[in-house]
């Protein structure tokens, strides 16, 4: 019921609540990995880089079979936590999987090239202090949706993003 309870409450956007309700349904029962996984989203949807991917990892190592599937979105919390060197190994263990769905294996391919950019700018800049700190430009770019696919417009005068506003409905 506190999962069921949780859920619910993370589909209505009130997450502060269905952390409570998630947290209980894990001191319920330790094992209950789709518990594990829901607050890893929900710590995504937070921007709460770190505590996604600690629940993710939790999840895991509880049943690394069933979470397989997961593995996408571990890695993303990982990147959002600047760990890509990290973010990289779980990708490619991810892509190594024969039954990935093509879209997911493109989805994973995208990221993947991403990461090794980070890793690659990383290695190149060693010792130059560089420190990943991304910073928040406002409610017009950095609102409490999950933005993705920037770009700029071919004559480079606008950015574009597109916002996730509900499970079927992107801006």
């Amino acid at each position: 019921q506190y999962f069921s309870s949780g859920i619910a409450k993370a589909e209505d956007g009130n997450l502060t609540d269905a952390v409570s309700l998630l947290e209980m349904a894990i001191y319920t029962d330790t094992t209950y990995v789709d518990a594990y996984l829901a607050l890893g989203s929900v710590y995504n949807q937070q921007k709460k880089y770190q505590l996604a991917a600690e629940y993710y990892e939790r999840a895991i190592k509880k049943d690394s079979v069933f979470t397989k599937a997961y593995k996408l979105s571990y890695a993303n919390n990982l990147a959002g936590n600047g760990d890509f060197q990290k973010a990289l190994a779980v990708i490619n263990e991810y892509i190594s999987d024969p039954k990935l769905s093509a879209t997911g294996r493109k989805r994973a391919e995208d990221r993947k090239r991403n990461y090794e950019f980070a890793v690659e700018f990383e290695k190149k800049n060693a010792g130059k202090k560089y420190v990943f700190a991304p910073k928040n430009l406002g409610d017009g770019i950095n609102s409490k949706y999950s933005e993705y696919f920037p770009s700029l417009t071919i004559d480079g005068n606008e950015f574009m993003i597109t916002r996730k506003l509900s499970a079927i409905n992107e801006d």
